[in-house]
This record gives structure tokens, sequence and C-alpha cells, in this order.
């Protein structure tokens, strides 16, 4: 209560000092007030442009004693966003702007703790902090919608780029290090380690993004795109961490900065913290960034990059990857032909999609709703145009091309396999939790690495024209009016008309002709949970399928790929979301994250990333990102749960993953997204308030107590998959699955 109210006087203070800007409506309005040459707090206002289609006011600035650059979007939007970038133009392959990204995050003057970037993860209600690295820049942007947390995180992110510790213990530990491969043994061979070599190591395992680099180092090969600005593994180790520094002085320095804030919090207070806690400690030098223009070729120039194999191709051998672009839609529909569909739709919607629906039930896990969901999004002046697109591709699908057909497989499947060294561990996962739940298996089906290798095989088949036979046959049986239920975003002045759009396209769809046998045996009818706000028709009752006979059973499986890191997923089968205990797993899943599983697959282990969540299906989940080790990032998981059964952690631990969840369970929802947690798992805004009540009710011995119920061995049912290189050990065990 005390920061809380600092934190308003501090507010209010502002307010009145400059009380004849905040007498207008909205931050847009206020932004306009200002006047070119205005000064303010060492800034001068340069220009001031309103843009009225976007409800928003641009103002530019500029530091008087440094020459940083800013630029303040005002916008009546309670989630603020900062964000403060540098030119960095490195001329090696060392990943040095990378390797500074993590290194500057891990302890500052004012914050000399290790970590605090990740340590603020648990103590701020942000919705979002990150910082990347790009072939020319580095960013760090962070976002919240508390005026306090703004400043909070504030505070950090201007010590950590300007006045980082930059320790050698920590270059070690973010850039690379060599070690023995087990740390106990020093007989064991030594190997190189590093958060950020893992990371490369497993980036590089994307041949989209080996080739796109190749392309991007041959086209401009004359400054800094002929490097990979995220470090090459082999060239990594070339790095020395004089080196790093002398890039953070040269680089990371007020005159070679541009600032970016977003949002309706007032922008004085932005330039006053940001003057006093930083820039006005410098002055203005000469940075030599600029990136000259490449000469243009006078000839045609030829490569050749050589990539990884990939394991689900039937001949690895015969791989090559064009640099063609080309933009693809659908089949085409009605009177139109893909192109022309394609164009229709980007002349008239924002988007149409249309992607498997297999939900989980909030009361039952044995339960789920499954089906196909097409989205779309439109202007208000377009919703017809783009529900006669829709009424065309459910009534006239063009399911006679074959080539198209093969086109489009050919290309979703490359899409697939080239997905996975960035969501390995999301495969790893959904693979684990297979037999855990009956909607486990068909999120494998659609989503795992089950489907990876279907339209792989699907894209080799000579004669497709059975599946064109096979999508015709299913259309006519799923895309019928009585088995829809619709959801509308709109303005209120629009969702009358809306509505009747929506009608009139039911109207038009095929209706079943005669009662069908049900394929399930047990199908249920769940109506809705009405939200306030949001009207609900009989309509939008949901057909769930139960299986009540379901008994989960534990599997091991291990996708033998060619990567040199691993993706690992552990998943436990626990309590639905209405459950009373699934608030208590929910913040027990933070806590092992930020208080065990961070330091010890990412610190000690090497591991890109790992940590522990639990899904809305009930599946609590263990998993690494890009791990260097295999087998015992597994027995990390197991130290884990016995850690949390000891209750080695305090009530401060608890509070801090409070705070983390609250972020995300009030993260501000998108307009097009709003009542679509209603609309899709059935969870009404006074079962999101009830599950907030029960987050905030969490005590000490509510985590022991979930542990012990559902995480400990004899007590849990769970399942393991690992997609990585070749194990030894794992094959010899006959537990395992090898596929």
């Amino acid at each position: 209560m005390i920061r809380q109210w600092r934190a308003g006087r501090l507010l209010s203070r502002a307010l009145y000092q400059n009380s004849w800007r905040w007498k207008s409506n909205s931050a847009s309005e206020r932004a306009l007030q200002y006047k070119v040459g205005e000064r303010i707090h060492g800034f001068t206002v340069n220009e001031v442009t309103s843009v009225p289609d976007l409800f928003l006011t641009a103002v530019k600035l500029n530091h008087e004693t440094t020459g940083a650059k800013y630029l303040h979007i005002a916008r009546e939007d309670s989630n603020n966003l900062f964000s403060v970038q540098f030119r960095t133009t490195p001329m090696d392959s060392t990943g040095v702007p990378h390797i500074l990204e993590h290194t500057v995050l891990c302890g500052s003057q004012k914050y000399p703790c290790r970590d605090p970037f990740f340590k603020m993860l648990n103590r701020s209600l942000s919705t979002f902090m990150n910082a990347f690295t790009a072939s020319d820049y580095t960013m760090y942007p962070f976002s919240t919608q508390n005026p306090k947390d703004f400043q909070n995180l504030l505070s950090v992110y201007l010590d950590a780029v300007f006045f980082p510790c930059l320790r050698e213990l920590d270059f070690w530990q973010e850039g690379w290090r060599l070690e023995h491969e087990n740390p106990t043994d020093p007989n064991s061979p030594l190997i190189f380690k590093g958060i950020v070599f893992n990371e490369m190591k497993g980036a590089f395992t994307d041949n989209e993004k080996v080739f796109s680099q190749y392309l991007q180092n041959k086209l401009l090969p004359d400054h800094t795109y002929a490097v990979v600005s995220g470090g090459e593994p082999l060239n990594i180790p070339d790095l020395t961490w004089e080196q790093l520094r002398q890039f953070h002085a040269t680089h990371y320095h007020p005159s070679n900065a541009r600032f970016f804030t977003y949002g309706n919090f007032p922008l004085e207070m932005h330039l006053k913290q940001i003057h006093e806690d930083a820039l006005r400690k410098f002055e203005r030098i000469d940075v030599n960034t600029a990136v000259p223009l490449q000469e243009r070729w006078r000839n045609p120039r030829s490569y050749h990059a050589t990539c990884g194999e990939d394991s689900f191709a039937s001949d690895p051998a015969k791989q090559t990857t064009v640099s063609i672009s080309f933009l693809l839609s659908e089949m085409g529909c009605g009177v139109y032909n893909y192109r022309e569909q394609a164009q229709q739709m980007e002349l008239t919607t924002g988007g149409m999609s249309v992607c498997p629906h297999i939900v989980t039930d909030d009361s039952s896990l044995d339960s789920y709703e499954q089906g196909v969901l097409f989205s779309s999004l439109c202007l208000e002046r377009n919703l017809p145009d783009m529900m006669h697109l829709w009424s065309e591709i459910f009534l006239n699908p063009h399911f006679d091309d074959e080539e198209r057909l093969r086109v489009l497989v050919r290309m979703s499947a490359q899409e697939m396999s080239n997905g996975i060294p960035d969501s390995g561990h999301t495969y790893a996962s959904i693979r684990a939790s297979r037999t855990l739940t009956p909607a486990g298996d068909l999120h494998e089906l659609f989503s795992g690495m089950d489907q990876v290798k279907m339209m792989k095989r699907i894209a080799e088949m000579p004669d497709m024209s059975g599946i064109l036979r096979k999508l015709s046959r299913i259309r006519k049986y799923i895309l019928l009016s009585d088995s829809i239920r619709c959801s509308v975003n709109a303005t209120p002045q629009q969702m009358s008309s809306a509505s009747k759009e929506i009608e009139h396209f039911l109207l038009g769809i095929h209706r079943n002709k005669k009662e069908r046998k049900a394929v399930r045996p047990h199908v249920i009818v769940k109506s809705a949970n009405p939200s306030s706000g949001h009207e609900v028709s009989p309509r939008a009752s949901r057909k769930l399928i139960c299986e009540p006979t379901f008994k989960p059973c534990q599997m091991k499986t291990h996708f033998s790929l060619p990567f040199p890191v691993n993706y690992i997923g552990e998943c436990v089968r626990t309590v639905p979301y209405t459950d009373a205990d699934y608030a208590s797993l929910r913040i027990l899943a933070r806590v092992l994250t930020a208080k065990f599983l961070h330091g010890e697959i990412r610190e000690k282990g090497g591991a890109y990333g790992g940590g522990a969540k639990l899904g809305f299906d009930g599946i609590f989940n263990f998993y690494s990102y890009r791990d260097p080790n295999c087998l015992s990032t597994l027995s990390v998981f197991e130290k884990a749960i016995d850690w949390a059964r000891s209750g080695k952690f305090a009530q401060e631990d608890i509070d801090e993953a409070k705070l983390s969840v609250f972020s995300s369970v009030d993260s501000p929802v998108a307009p097009s997204d709003k009542g679509m947690n209603n609309f899709l798992h059935g969870v009404s805004d006074e079962m999101k308030q009830k599950h907030r009540e029960q987050l905030f009710a969490v005590t000490h011995s509510d985590l022991i107590n979930v542990t012990n119920k559902y995480l400990t061995v004899g007590h849990c049912t769970h399942g393991t998959a690992i997609l990585g290189p070749e194990n030894i050990n794992i094959a010899k065990d006959p537990t395992w699955i090898i596929r």
C-alpha cells in the first residue's frame, strides 16, 4: 500500500505541475498541445503529428546534450510500452551484439544482483519483457499497464544498457566457455558450453534460417550484413571478454540510441526519468555505426549453401531450396480461381484462416470439443464481401486442381519440417502428453510430429486424386449450418447489421438432410456460460465428446534428429481449469521455473530456456529448449519435484509467482479477441474472476500438497518426449520408443 500511495503521489504531483495539459480528454489530444521547440527535461520537441485514423499523436524529440532521438506515440491505451534500441554493426561473426544483449541483463551498477531481468519477470506486472538482436540493431522493449511498474522497469532497463557490470563470469555463462562434459568429473572430455553458443547451434538447424542468412551475407557482402550478428557457432569462441566490453563502450551510448514510448502515461515523466537516471551522465560523441550503401553488382552471381538433412524427406540427398518467393492462398472457390480468391481476400479482409480446433473441457479432462475453426476479420464496410467469400468457400470450393493441391501440401510440409528447430519444445510437449488425455492424441495428430510426418508422406504421393475425393466428402459432412456456432466482434452500433450478415450466411449453408448416426457414442451438450456484456444465443451451445472409460498411460519417445541440441518435454496429467487445485498448480509451475529450473537448466546446464507451465488442458509440463543435455535434464525435473516437496521456497517467492501469473491473467486483450476465451474454451468472466480469487488465496502448504498429490512418483501419470541427436543410453533402454 505504501508503494501504491507513493506512486499515486508522484503521479498527482506531475499532473498538477502540468495541469493545463491534462484537461483534455485523451492522451492523443493532450500531446497535440506540445509546441515545436519546447524544452522538456533536457529534450527538445522537433515535431508533433496527429494521426486521427489511428487515434494517436506522434511526438518527435531529441536530447540536447547527447543527441539521442526519441519518438513518443500518445494514444488512449493503458498498455504502455518503452523501448531503447542501439544501432549495432558487428564486422565479424563472433556474435558480439547478441552475447552483449544477454550479458548487460546480468546485473548493473544500481542492480548488481544476478539476473535482475529474470528477477523482474517475477516481480513485475509487465505484459511483455524481452530483448532482441537483429542484423544491425539491438533493442530492449517492455510493456505494462501499471505506472509504478513502468517506472521500476524503466529504471532496470536504463541501468542495464548504460551501466552494466559486464562481469567476466557472466560472459562465460551467456557467451561461451570450455567446461568438462561432466562438471563433477575432471576426467570427462572438455566441451564448449554457453547459452548463446547453444542457442545458435539450435538456430542453425533450421534450414530456412541457414539459407536466408547465407543469402543476406552474399547479397550484401561489403559490410555488417556479410556476417552473422547472432553468432556463428564456429566463430563464437573467437570472442574475448575485452572485445565485448569495447563493443559496449562504442555502441551502447546515448548518441547511438533511439528511444520509443507508447500509451497514455505522461510523456514528461518518461523524459524526466530517462534524463536524470541516464542521459545527463553522458556527453555527445561521434558514433561510427552507419552502414554504407552496398555497391551495385555488375554481373549475376551464383552461390550454393549446404544445409542439414531433412530427416523427414524420403531422399534427403535431393533437397534443394531456391530463392523464389510467391503468394499463395487456398484452392479457389466459386467464380474465383486461387489467384483471384487470394486477391479478393487481400482487397476485402485482414485475413482468413482455417485450423483444427481441439479444446479440453473446463471441468473434465476426459471431455473435449473437436472441430474446425474458421476465423477472419475486416472493416465494417467489407463484411458482406467477406461473408460472401466464406459462402463460396463452404459451398463451392475447387477440389479438382491436383497440381494446386500438390503445391500447397508441399509448402505446408516443408514449413512444418523447417519449423521444428524453432518450436521443438512444443512438439516434444505435445508428444509427451499424447497418452494422458483423450484430446492429447488428437493434438499429436493435428499439431505434433505425427502431423509433420503425415504431411511429408502426402507431399510425396505421385497421385493425389484420392486426397481430393476425401476432401470433397469431408466438406459435405462437416460444413453444415446446423453444426456451426459463431462468434462476432463488432462495435455496439454495428452489432445488429453484423448479426444479420451472419444469419444470412448461415441460411445459405447446407443443412443435414437426414439424421446421421453419431460417430461418437458419448456426446454431451454444454450450454455457453454468458459473460457480462456479451450476448449468447442457444446456438452457442458446445457439443463435447466424452470418453468416460479413458485410461491414461505412460510413454517415453525419442525422435532421433540431426540436431546438435535437444528439445525436451515431460508432461503430467493433473486437474481441469475449474478444479480447486488448478490455481495452486499454476503458481507452483511459476515458482519452479523462477526459483529452481531456470538456475539448473539455463545457468548451469547452458540451455537457452527451460521451465514448467500448466496448460488449460490440465497438463503440467516440464520443458527445455535448445538444450545441450538430455537425460540429465530429466533428472533436473525430478529434483525440481523433490525441491518443491521439501518446501524450500519462501512466502516472497510465492508472492512473486502470483505477480507473474496475474500479469498473464490480466494481460491486455486485443479487440478482435474479446470474448474468445468464452467462445472457444467456455470460460466466462465470472469463472475467470473465481480463478483470480483462487490464485490470490494459494498458500505455501497448498504448493506442497499439490506437489505430493499430482507430481510425485506413484501419484501421477506422465509422458516424456525428446527431440534431438542420437543417444546411446536411450537406445539401450527398452522403455523408450525410438522414432
